[in-house]
């Protein structure tokens, strides 16, 4: 179970940075504890030995980096795993390090990366939304860095000191804006602290494997959806104002555990496994499926797992259901109401600074921390005695990933109390009604839609449309092109999953543009190549070189995945409906 938190949380910690070559070496590694002066470190051996010195300091325990996930601690595996001896574990999330953990004997000092609370912001932008006492320096050019340290060393070293003292105020200014003495992991932890010190009121039930299981087949993410491919004259994008923290704020959320059901309880907050089948083929499909070749597809028929959300709004337009199982809970209340208003005031009161910037973050990751799982793989360093152990341990799952450098993915037992996964189901259910019904009074003009935006050819109502949470707001217009999921221009704007559109480490070239997503449009695959630090795993696997500049060619091309909805069908029954 999930109970409200009494007692506030607080470490200290340290700042981190690097300088590397333009073949990936190390030049200088610089830290900063908030009070000395920056140290500065030749190696990472001695940083190593630093901290063997200092290891009963706890301002050494644990260090932040600014997307130290993606390149600095990258290079710290590198080096740490050319080393014997030295055990440490990766926590990963996909391709970038969340968390490194190092041990020096029993002592464990901890590495995070700032850029998992501050949503992958550059240094240089959270310097201009904390306005810290100190910046980093700006006029000087990273692609010769070496021979600034050749030939300025005291610009060097102030530019390398700067990074550092710059990120350690920002990372204090952001705990005073929030009224904590602690860095978190990521911005998802922290509003789940906030919310569990602050505005919990209910203790929560985690529900039983078996439930647990069941309710996981309902938890989805957002409608990602191509109508209408080709080229437009004129598009219209409408998104809801904090979609996910609005439905969060006006419905009510179960509390307790919940019973079998084997019929449709439209006054419960439930969860249903149904067969449907939806007739009506002049409106887009309202359930889905999971599968592997499209993700989360859009059906006419089929079956599936379902909140009571989605099931009343297929019901009010004629679906064809068959309850096999469901669960309901008898009693639900307002979890979450006072969160949302407490930080959505605060982004209103503090619009364009910084205390903006953070609630924004804050409202829109508490939702997913109640489904994180539970079984998660860790990298990990490990020597013959611990291997031993582990595999000894019948409830550990340990795979070899490479036997060389002592490395092995292991999955341990990790009962999170926190994982109350009906409530992360309920929120992106929901999100997934509302845009739907939109959806549905818009079927003759919808070209595409993204979890809480619409591509109209047309507007919609202005009464609709307002700043108010839970409102909609217009954001773009212009000429639309549209070749999948996730690929479009619109005006000068543009978006390609899995394509990078700048190359910022070639000088910001540009790499996709409008006129390609228009060839792309008329059939044509396009070769694109761009710049990249490779990823902790690329680097063990490889044998690339960690912070090392290489290039990578993608071919871009229409996406595979249509539509199930035939949108010339339906005009007629727009016709019929009240807007």
């Amino acid at each position: 179970m999930l109970r409200p938190l009494k007692r506030d949380r607080k470490n200290c910690y340290s700042t981190l940075d690097i300088e590397t070559g333009i073949t990936g070496k190390v030049l200088d590694i610089a830290i900063y504890n908030g009070s000395d002066p920056p140290i500065f470190f030749e190696s990472w051996a001695a940083l190593i030995q630093f901290i063997e010195v200092h290891i009963e300091e706890k301002i050494y325990h644990k260090f932040v980096a600014h997307n130290g996930g993606s390149f600095d601690y990258v290079s710290f595996v590198e080096y740490l795993t050319d080393q014997t001896g030295i055990k440490y574990d990766i926590v990963l999330s996909q391709s970038k390090i969340v968390v490194l953990y190092v041990y020096f004997g029993e002592k464990r000092v901890e590495f995070i990366d700032s850029a998992n609370v501050f949503s992958h912001t550059s240094l240089e932008d959270l310097c201009k939304i904390f306005k810290p006492e100190h910046r980093k320096l700006e006029d000087v050019d990273r692609g010769r860095i070496e021979d600034l340290k050749r030939g300025n060393p005291e610009k060097y070293y102030r530019y390398l000191g700067l990074d550092v003292i710059s990120l350690f105020e920002i990372c204090k200014s952001f705990e005073r804006y929030l009224e904590i003495d602690f860095f978190p992991l990521t911005i998802a932890s922290l509003s789940l602290y906030l919310y569990r010190r602050r505005f919990q009121k209910y203790i929560l039930f985690k529900p039983r494997p078996s439930v647990d299981e069941f309710i996981t087949k309902a938890y989805a993410g957002g409608r990602v959806e191509c109508f209408r491919p080709g080229r437009h004259e004129s598009v219209n994008t409408f998104d809801v104002n904090s979609l996910y923290p609005s439905v969060m704020r006006k419905a009510k959320f179960p509390v307790g555990t919940p019973v079998v059901a084997k019929t449709f309880h439209p006054d419960k907050v439930g969860v249903y496994h149904v067969r449907f089948n939806q007739e009506n083929r002049e409106i887009p499909p309202l359930l889905w499926e999971k599968n592997d070749r499209n993700g989360l597809e859009f059906v006419y028929y089929g079956e599936g797992y379902f909140f009571d959300a989605e099931i009343r709004l297929a019901l009010e337009h004629g679906v064809k259901l068959e309850i096999i199982k469901g669960y309901v809970w008898i009693r639900s209340v307002y979890l979450f109401r006072e969160f949302v208003d407490h930080y959505y005031k605060m982004r209103l009161d503090n619009k364009g600074n910084a205390m903006d910037y953070i609630c924004k973050c804050i409202l829109n990751n508490l939702y997913g921390k109640f489904a994180q799982k539970e079984n998660k793989a860790i990298l990990r360093r490990l020597d013959h005695k611990k291997l031993m152990e582990l595999l000894a341990d019948k409830r550990t799952t340990v795979r070899a990933y490479d036997l060389d450098k002592c490395l092995y993915e292991v999955t341990e037992p990790r009962p999170i109390s926190h994982r109350v996964v009906n409530l992360s189901a309920q929120v992106t259910s929901l999100g997934r009604a509302v845009l739907a019904r939109e959806i549905i009074r818009h079927a003759d003009s919808i070209v595409y839609c993204d979890t809480d935006s619409l591509h109209l050819t047309d507007k919609l109502p202005s009464r609709l449309v307002s700043k108010e949470i839970g409102k909609w707001k217009r954001e773009d217009s212009g000429e639309g092109i549209y070749t999948g999921r996730k690929q479009y221009s619109i005006g000068d704007k543009v978006r390609f999953k899995g394509m990078k559109l700048t190359d910022k480490l070639d000088g910001g070239r540009a790499v996709m543009g409008k006129d390609d997503v228009s060839l792309i449009n008329r059939g044509f695959d396009l070769q694109k190549t761009y710049s990249y630090f490779p990823h902790v795993k690329t680097v063990l696997k490889t044998g690339r070189k960690a912070c090392r500049i290489y290039k990578i060619a993608k071919i871009a091309r229409k996406s595979l995945y249509q539509t199930n909805f035939l949108p010339d069908l339906a005009r007629s029954y727009i016709n019929s409906l009240t807007i």
